[in-house]
């Protein structure tokens, strides 16, 4: 039962550190077969993150939707979140996920009529669009906060050797403090909406047994999850955890009984009183690190990842969604938030 990343797509490589720190190696869903980013490629490859990519189909006309919505964006000055604001102004109540709407996009982009597609637009084929455009935008999101920190990095260099004036070290990278994060945050019930779509597609297609356990970097998206659910119990916090070396054998020997008691209260018939009944592991005593984490790990007892997600994205009261929860889940859900 690895646990499953949520809800973006794409991890920066700042909060890859903070991530592998705590859980290695975790799920990620991708909208794309074909347009995986390089980096999370290379993650794979190194068995730090699995990857559930959509069965194959529909790459052609995903493709061609997305090489069309760049041109738009190109109109609009290209800003990060003109795409976001274009489909919260346009698609109504559940932004980009009616059988219209990408169409309507189309439509938009080359100022005629609506573009006439032989297979019909899902749910499923919407929420992997939206999600290759919010990839996008997180992509060029961390590029840009890079390329500043890059400029500050050589600024303070040339200062330093003009005026001979030793100014401090530049910082290790925070997850929290690159600005990537609050991009990523934004339109975050739209985005948890899109990712349930794209996990609740990949189950039935794929025929997969959900974890239970779901791992995220963002508050919002556990106050937009958690908080609908006024049973969820914090079952323990860990603070000044050290961003480090993920490899190491006492790091890893960590992780290992951490996973463990998780999934233990994950599958059992009576979660609460088996997590009330754990002695949780110490984090081992590691020197060196600047990065210091916060790790907060919740309980839902007797509510399943779909009962949890379906309601945090109001899909209870959408009839276009009935029964969309995926045919085998945990009976529990387990949620832990990692912060800078």
């Amino acid at each position: 039962m690895i646990p499953i990343y949520y809800p973006q797509t794409y991890i920066p490589e700042a909060t890859m550190a903070a991530v592998q720190t705590c859980f290695s190696p975790v799920t990620v869903y991708q909208p794309s077969r074909r347009h995986i980013p390089p980096a999370m490629h290379e993650w794979e490859q190194g068995d730090l993150i699995e990857l559930h990519v959509p069965p194959k189909g529909d790459g052609d006309r995903l493709d061609l939707l997305l090489k069309d919505y760049r041109k738009w964006a190109a109109m609009h000055g290209g800003r990060h979140r003109t795409g976001f604001d274009y489909l919260r102004t346009h698609m109504g109540k559940v932004p980009f996920f009616d059988e219209t709407s990408v169409a309507q996009i189309r439509a938009d982009i080359r100022r005629g009529g609506i573009s006439s597609e032989s297979a019909p637009v899902t749910r499923f084929f919407s929420a992997r669009v939206f999600l290759s455009i919010a990839q996008e935008m997180d992509m060029a999101a961390e590029a840009l906060a890079i390329d500043m920190r890059r400029h500050d990095e050589f600024e303070k260099k040339l200062f330093k050797e003009l005026t001979g004036d030793g100014s401090p070290a530049a910082q290790p990278t925070s997850f929290g403090a690159t600005g990537t994060g609050m991009q990523q945050d934004y339109m975050i019930q739209e985005r948890l909406l899109a990712w349930w779509l794209l996990v609740v597609g990949d189950a039935e297609k794929a025929d997969t047994n959900l974890s239970g356990i779901f791992v995220t970097t963002s508050r919002p998206a556990v106050d937009h999850s958690i908080d609908e659910m006024a049973d969820a119990v914090k079952m323990f916090t860990m603070k000044d955890i050290p961003v480090v070396d993920h490899k190491l054998q006492a790091l890893e020997n960590w992780r290992r009984q951490l996973i463990k008691q998780l999934q233990l209260v994950a599958g059992s018939n009576h979660a609460l009183e088996t997590a009330t009944g754990l002695d949780w592991p110490t984090f081992p005593k590691i020197d060196g690190a600047a990065q210091r984490l916060k790790l907060t790990v919740f309980l839902l007892s007797g509510k399943s990842p779909g009962a949890l997600f379906q309601k945090a994205v109001g899909v209870q009261t959408d009839s276009l969604m009935n029964d969309q929860v995926p045919a085998s889940e945990p009976a529990n859900t387990v949620v832990a938030l990692i912060e800078a």
